[in-house]
């Protein structure tokens, strides 16, 4: 279980000092309403943050129609850490689909003006389709182990990312961390979320919700679960 001696929670496309994470978001799928999308990232264990979401997409239009999904796939390092080729798990209507990555080969672009860190991506893509007005679910699963970040990257981070071109009717989004103690509930930003704190997980609900491009994180200390000043194995 996390026992973490500091946790903080940051919303927005600034990213924490000396940053090394992968992540994924809100997918995107243009040409259908996204009624609902709700997000769980549980960190409740020692190493692995575990995501899932279920998205629900209505076609408003009276037609059958075809659709390109797009789930995806980030990654924040610096100038080696190369695209993301972690997994995810798909389900439309329960069935599974196809993906492929949308991009190879791309170079990383440098967050702003910070010189050490770039931005990377491989999204996902598949094709989804609807009958005439049809409203229609996707589940998405993956895990992936926490990042790293701040001073010599002693700060351990997972994250979420909300796009700016996916309206949502309504949202939920919680990060459980879990752990016997925290001794420092975290900072909730930005204010006007809304966020709801408590020493097992932060949770927000918004109607309507149209994001300017945020990416939502926690970063904390491991504290207890690995040995202060000896070898971490997994470092290797």
């Amino acid at each position: 279980m996390l026992t973490p001696a500091l946790f903080m929670l940051a919303v927005g496309m600034n990213v924490p000092e000396n940053p090394s994470f992968d992540y994924s978001g809100v997918p995107s799928l243009p040409g259908a309403t996204l009624k609902t999308h709700g997000v769980q990232v549980d960190m409740s264990t020692m190493k692995v943050a575990t995501v899932t979401s279920t998205s629900v997409y209505k076609n408003e239009t009276n037609k059958p129609v075809t659709l390109t999904l797009t789930i995806p796939r980030r990654r924040i390092g610096d100038a080696q850490s190369g695209n993301p080729t972690f997994n995810i798990t798909a389900l439309w209507n329960n069935a599974p689909i196809k993906m492929a990555p949308a991009t190879e080969g791309l170079n990383g672009v440098k967050i702003g003006t910070d010189d050490k860190s770039y931005s990377y991506h491989s999204d996902l893509v598949a094709t989804v389709s609807f009958k005439a007005g049809q409203t229609c679910s996707l589940k998405i699963n993956y895990s992936l182990p926490f990042g790293r970040c701040g001073y010599e990257q002693k700060q351990r981070i997972a994250a979420y990312k909300f796009d700016e071109s996916n309206p949502i009717g309504l949202l939920s989004i919680s990060y459980r961390y879990g752990g016997p103690t925290v001794f420092r509930l975290p900072e909730a930003q930005p204010t006007d979320w809304g966020w709801q704190i408590g020493t097992k997980g932060v949770f927000a609900r918004k109607e309507n919700f149209e994001s300017p491009g945020e990416l939502t994180y926690i970063s904390f200390y491991p504290g207890g679960f690995e040995p202060i000043g000896g070898p971490n194995k997994d470092d290797n």
